[in-house]
C-alpha cells in the first residue's frame, strides 16, 4: 500500500494562503496613498508593520498547521474525529479567534461614522481575507485527503514481487594460488 504524501497536503493549506498574504500586502502597500507613505516617516503610521504583522500570523498558521503530519499514522486516519482534530485543531483555533476579533472590530468601529485612519479599512480586509485564505485552505486540502484515503482504501493492493538472488558463479581454480 502506498502512502500519500503528506507535504502536497501541507503546501495546499499553507503555502497558498502564505503567498497569497505576501502578494495582498505588496499589493495594499503599493495602492496606499504616496502622500500618506512620505509622512510615514514623521508621522505615527505603521501601515507597513501592520502588513509584516500580517506576514507573521500567516507563517504562524503555516507552523501550528504542522499538526497535518500526524495523519502518517493509521490511528489517527482511521478515527474521524481525531483525524479531524490533529488535521484543524490547531490552526482552526487561532483563526477562528482572530476571526471573530476582527469581525467584532470591523462591526464596531469601521462602520460606526469615525474617522478612521487612512488605509486602516484596507488593512482590516486584507487580514480577515487572509484569515478566510487560511481557513478554505485547511478544510479543502482537508476534504482533498480524505478522498484520497477513501480511493486508496479501494484499490487493490500491489503484489510484492520478489527478485531471485543472482546466481553466483562457481570457481573451478582458486582465487589465491595454493603451494
Amino acid at each position: 500500500m502506498q502512502t500519500i504524501p503528506l507535504l502536497k497536503y501541507y503546501k495546499m493549506a499553507t503555502l497558498l494562503p502564505f503567498a497569497g498574504t505576501i502578494i495582498g500586502g505588496i499589493a495594499v502597500v503599493m495602492l496606499h496613498d504616496d502622500k500618506e507613505l512620505q509622512n510615514t516617516a514623521v508621522g505615527d503610521d505603521n501601515f507597513g508593520q501592520t502588513i509584516f504583522l500580517m506576514v507573521v500570523f500567516s507563517f504562524t498558521i503555516s507552523v501550528l498547521s504542522l499538526t497535518i503530519f500526524l495523519s502518517r499514522f493509521k490511528a489517527v486516519t482511521n478515527n474521524l474525529i481525531l483525524h479531524v482534530l490533529s488535521w484543524m485543531l490547531l490552526p482552526l483555533g487561532c483563526l477562528g479567534v482572530m476571526l471573530y476579533s476582527q469581525v467584532q472590530f470591523l462591526m464596531e468601529y469601521l462602520f460606526d461614522g469615525w474617522e478612521h485612519p487612512s488605509g486602516e479599512t484596507e488593512m482590516q480586509v486584507l487580514f480577515v481575507s487572509v484569515l478566510v485564505a487560511h481557513l478554505l485552505a485547511i478544510v479543502i486540502s482537508f476534504i482533498k485527503f480524505r478522498m484520497a484515503l477513501k480511493t486508496q482504501a479501494k484499490q487493490p493492493v500491489a503484489e510484492v514481487k520478489r527478485e531471485r538472488p543472482i546466481p553466483r558463479p562457481a570457481h573451478s581454480t582458486p582465487l589465491t594460488p595454493h603451494r
